[in-house]
């Protein structure tokens, strides 16, 4: 891995644990799609795949919305995960030009 999908990684990584959007418990119980979303990005992220990652964030703000607004995420908590997402999306490099509209593999020439 490059140094550059290391630190995204790594960064990614801690502002989602910080967040508290790893699996943990929501008012009503767990939001398991949080937490398989969670892992997907940072999947993505050590693999350097930044396209996957950016679509995968956006599930993520996507299944935090749902939850906040479905009850199983606390208003505070959602606004944590959606902030570092927010932040995270805005780290990661330029999407590819090659890429098809949902970010995933290149289209080719």
């Amino acid at each position: 891995m490059r140094p550059l999908g290391r630190l995204l990684a790594a960064a990614g990584t801690a502002a989602l644990l910080v967040t508290g959007c790893a699996a943990e418990p929501g008012p009503d119980g767990p939001v398991p799609e949080l937490a398989a979303v969670y892992s997907s990005i940072e999947d993505a992220l050590s693999a350097e795949r930044y396209d996957e990652a950016r679509r995968d964030l956006r599930r993520l703000v996507a299944a935090t919305e749902s939850a906040r607004a479905a009850g199983d995420l606390d208003e505070a908590r959602a606004d944590r995960v959606l902030a570092a997402a927010a932040r995270l999306l805005a780290t990661l490099p330029d999407p590819d030009p090659r890429a098809t509209p949902d970010g995933d593999a290149p289209v080719a020439p």
